[in-house]
């Protein structure tokens, strides 16, 4: 009995391939002298699975997108909470020579960078400079893991 549904699934997909391929051969006359035709398909039924393909298109889409924002959103809580670690674990004179180091390599550096380091240095303080380094640790230009490089 099994075997009898194993060779009718099989079957049915032979047969559908052979249509498949039928369909894909046939002149664009004969495929849109179907169309309408007591032995073919109407218009509306194709306007209908059209609207039902794109309705699982943009589900599938929406779903896929949600995903991405999901993934997203924890590598972005993951790497915020590896520069909170790290930060945590730097002195201020580590991340005040960290940040010199990468000033003094300003010329790599886009110029839109600099002139807000140095608009944000103004601030004096602990805090500053802390929010400073987990600034460029963010941006790539520090790495938490070398900070005596």
């Amino acid at each position: 009995m099994v075997e009898d549904h194993i060779m009718t699934k099989a079957y049915l997909r032979s047969l559908n391939e052979l249509i498949i391929q039928s369909t894909l051969e046939a002149s664009d006359e004969e495929t849109s002298s179907l169309i309408n035709s007591p032995h073919g398909i109407s218009y509306e039924k194709i306007t209908a699975i059209r609207k039902d393909i794109n309705v699982q298109i943009k589900k599938y889409r929406d779903a896929r997108l949600e995903q991405l924002k999901q993934d997203f959103m924890e590598s972005q809580r993951q790497q915020q909470s590896s520069v909170e670690k790290a930060a945590a674990n730097v002195t201020i004179d580590s991340m005040l020579r960290s940040i010199a180091a990468v000033m003094n390599r300003s010329e790599s550096l886009p110029e839109g960078l600099l002139l807000a380091f140095r608009e944000q240095s103004g601030q004096v303080g602990d805090e500053a400079i802390i929010e400073a380094w987990k600034n460029l640790v963010e941006l790539g230009l520090i790495d938490p893991n070398d900070i005596e490089n």
